[in-house]
This record gives C-alpha cells, structure tokens and sequence, in this order.
C-alpha cells in the first residue's frame, strides 16, 4: 500500500510514514522561506526558495541571515543589519562589521579605519567594548579568537579572557573541540582550556573537519590525524619520470591510478611523439620554403601585400637570400592611399623603411610572406 499526503496525512498510515512525511514537508516550507543571496550587476539582495524576488539588489555587499535572522549588509562603505524584509534593524555605521552568531554577538570595527573591533547584539548595542585588534565570530563552544598585541586568544560572551593571547596565530574551534594554533613557526591543536592536545610540530595543518580528521604536513610528507593527533593516512608527493605523484607511507603510488613502469612509458612515448610532430612541422616548413623561393625569380614583378587596400608596393626582384627567407626588390611603384598619402611608415614587411610616394627606384629586403 502507499500512502500519496497531499494535505492531510491518511488515517490509516503508520506513524513513522506521517513523521517521515511531516519532516519533509516542514523541510519544503522551510526551504521556501529561506532567503538566498543574489548579485545583479555588482549588487546584492535576495530571492526565496520559488525565485521570487524579496529584497531587492541594493547593497554593496549582503551576507546569509544568522539564526537571530539579521544579515550584515554594506551600503556606501558602512556596514549594517537588516531583516528578512529588507529593513534595517542596525543602520550601517560600522568600518566593517561580520554575521551574528548563535549567541546573537556579532564582531564590528568602529566607526573610523583602523579603529578596535568589538561586540554588539541584535539591538545593536555594544556588549563587548572595542579594544580588540582584530576579531572573529563566536564558536560553538562560546569562544571568539581575538587578537591583541599581535597574538591571539579567545574570550567569552563576556569579553572575559579564557585564553590569553598568545600564540602566533590561532583558527575558531571546530565541532570536535579543538583549535588549531601556530607558535614559533609550527601548528598545533589546543581544547576550549588552552591546553595543548597535540603539541605544535607541524610545518602545515588544517582544521578538523566533520569526519574528526585534519590536514597536516611534516617534512614535505602530508597526511591526516584524528583528535588525538594520530595518523590515519599519511601521503606525499614524489617524482616519476618528471611527473608529480603522491605516494603513501609504504612508497606505493596513490595517483594517479598506474605504476611507476607505466608512467616512464607513456612519459617516453609521448616525447617520441612530440619529437616526430616537430620533425612533421618543419619538413612541412622547409618544402613550403622550397617552393615559394622556387617561384621567385630575379627580374621579376612582385607586390608587397602588407597593407590591404592602404597601400600597394610593387617592384623587380633583384636578388634573394634562401637561408633568411627574404626577398631583394627594386620599387617601381608606391601606391598610398587615405592618410597614408604622404608617408608609409615602417610595417613588418619594410623593416626599418619609411616608404614616400616618390621612393621609386630605391631597393628593401622584403620577407617572402610579403610576396603576393
């Protein structure tokens, strides 16, 4: 039996079906009313879920709106918040100015350039004073990174430090609870008491993602370590035959998809093709050379066709030079035209000459190309 809910839920449904079924039509109501960000000519505004339009392109900038559904806009170099109509709730004051986050705080610069950065809530009052030197929104755990004096720690919602600043650089926590932190040169992993879980000694690293495992690189050699700073998988990268590969901690190659054997043969086949290609390419440029030298002979009439219908020169071959691919003429004839009346200037074909109408009887060195 199936059960087709386009209303009300069928009374002889499981309940499972008729939860399924709510979930998914709460997810549709939902995905409707969302608004998403649009850019029209260099101007943000915002669409729902049917393509209709809500908020007008208006702004310099527009972010996604936080779950208090305020969203930070840009309007004429200040930044301010808005609502779900468009309406601003905080009017752009700010030099620069970041999403709420679930806390309802949100990082703001002053009202000058370079000014210190602080908080405000969604009333857009200061909750956190400014006298940070820079600033970031708050984790899930309830801590911002922020940066003073040149280093970085973490607060609370109250402003109060939890960490003291001080390391080098400092990323938000991820889900699992840990922050990556840089010190002297080397990255490392702390938990929301600034204690260090896994020391700082990697040349690279990442945040950890929602699977639990992190980028790192030691070494040149780089791979993924869990909460416990663990490998899991470890990779580098190597050379094959002049082709970059990456190969795990055993030395077996990873990528791409083929042996080391294999690499070294499609590397010399393909340089054996492309060394008969360029011997094609000029035993086709040297027959062409034979055969437009072959043509020309001396005391024949030939034509410049450097200029189109803008000029015309035409002359007597006098003599021709194989090895330079160029042509010897006497000028018979100039014929300029438009504002090229008085002079032709130096073209490809002329070299250095400057080319009169009464330059008859002079002799230029003229590439064959040029020879009609």
């Amino acid at each position: 039996m199936t059960y087709g809910i386009t209303g009300a839920f069928d009374a002889g449904a499981p309940d499972f079906v008729k939860e399924e079924k709510a979930k998914e039509t709460v997810a549709a109501q939902k995905a409707e009313e969302r608004l998403f960000r649009i850019d029209v000519d260099g101007k943000h505004g915002y669409i729902n879920g049917k393509g209709e339009m809500v908020i007008p392109p208006r702004f310099d900038y527009a972010g996604d709106f936080a779950a208090n559904a305020l969203a930070v806009v840009k309007v004429n170099g200040k930044w301010g918040y808005i609502n779900a109509k468009g309406e601003e709730v905080i009017k752009p004051r700010f030099v620069k100015a970041w999403g709420f986050a679930d806390n309802a705080l949100a990082p703001v610069g002053g009202r000058e350039l370079n000014a210190k950065r602080g908080y405000i809530n969604a009333r857009g009052e200061e909750v956190i004073p400014p006298r940070f030197d820079d600033t970031e929104g708050f984790a899930d755990n309830a801590l911002a990174r922020v940066k003073v004096n040149g280093k970085w720690g973490y607060i609370n919602a109250k402003g109060e430090e939890v960490i003291p600043p001080r390391f080098d650089d400092a990323r938000g926590f991820a889900a699992n609870g840990l922050a990556r932190v840089w010190v002297n040169g080397k990255y490392g992993y702390i938990n929301a008491k600034g204690e260090e879980v896994i020391p700082p000694r990697f040349d690279g690293a990442g945040d950890f993602a929602a699977n639990g495992l992190a980028w790192v690189k030691v070494n040149g050699k780089s791979g993924y370590i869990n909460s416990r700073g663990q490998t899991v998988v470890s990779y580098a990268l190597a050379s094959v035959c002049d082709t970059t590969v990456l190969q795990n901690a055993a030395g077996n190659i990873i990528w791409p998809q083929t042996t080391a054997a294999q690499i070294c043969e499609d590397k010399r086949r393909a340089e054996e093709q492309r060394l008969a290609e360029e011997r094609r390419a000029e035993e086709q440029r040297l027959a062409e050379k034979e055969r437009r030298m072959g043509r020309i002979r001396r005391g024949q009439s030939v034509c410049i066709n450097d200029w189109g219908d803008k000029a015309r020169i035409c002359g007597i071959v006098q003599d021709k030079d194989a090895s330079e691919e160029t042509v010897n003429i006497k000028v018979t004839d100039v014929d300029i035209k438009g504002w090229w009346y008085f002079q032709l200037h130096a073209t490809a074909c002329t070299g250095n000459e400057n080319i009169r109408r009464d330059d008859v009887g002079i002799k230029i060195w003229v590439p064959l190309r040029c020879i009609d």
